[in-house]
């Protein structure tokens, strides 16, 4: 989630490290928290949802992946 206007129109995204696995469920935390290339490259295969914070009214869409 972001509330930065067109980012998902970019080719790229840099998630702030403060809103990783923010309101994320607590196993899903432990999991991830290391955040080492093993993760990334799990993170990565994983089906995502790229929304928008509700300021922005901009629907949600998946990644295509």
């Amino acid at each position: 989630m972001t509330s930065e206007p067109g980012t998902w129109d970019r080719p790229t995204y840099i998630l702030p490290i403060i809103r990783f696995l923010s309101h994320t469920a607590g196993p899903l935390q432990e999991r991830f928290q290391a955040l080492d290339e093993d993760d990334i490259a799990e993170l990565t295969r994983l089906p995502t949802l790229f929304a928008y914070e509700s300021q922005v009214g901009v629907p949600a869409h998946r990644s295509t992946k």
